[in-house]
């Protein structure tokens, strides 16, 4: 049976302002903003800041799963790319200390077509694309 523990991660970037958001298990999205210009950066800075959460709790079940929808952390968990800058290394070495792995999920999907892992990575998803039109109506 598997018990690991669900993560979901994602980012939503516009005019070098990124919004990132993640969600531990059944725990509250956490979003922030961050000035990062390119999506794939800030898919994996969301990635990291939420395993850096991760190392903070107590380790309990058989680890986690990492669902996002770039291919990049994907790649780079998966070891079908190496690390090419600071950042990347970062990652791949808080997956490896949290017990981690990676599943791709579709990030816009028919509703019909979702799992309950799919809905709860579309909240993450909404609430961070949501956050960024916001953050640009309020300017």
């Amino acid at each position: 049976m598997n018990n690991k523990i669900p993560l979901y991660s994602d980012a939503s970037t516009r005019e070098g302002i990124s919004i990132i958001a993640y969600k531990i298990g059944d725990n509250k999205i956490v979003v922030k903003k961050i000035d990062q210009p390119n999506n794939t950066q800030a898919e994996i800075q969301a990635a990291i800041e939420l395993l850096e959460e991760v190392e903070k709790i107590e380790k309990i079940g058989n680890g986690y799963i990492l669902y996002c929808d770039c291919d990049k952390i994907l790649r780079l968990s998966k070891k079908i790319q190496i690390a090419k800058d600071e950042q990347e290394l970062k990652l791949i070495k808080l997956l490896i200390s949290t017990n981690t792995n990676v599943e791709r999920v579709k990030g816009h999907s028919k509703k019909i077509e979702k799992d309950n892992i799919d809905i709860e990575f579309q909240k993450v998803d909404k609430l961070a694309r949501k956050t960024l039109r916001n953050h640009y109506k309020s300017k």
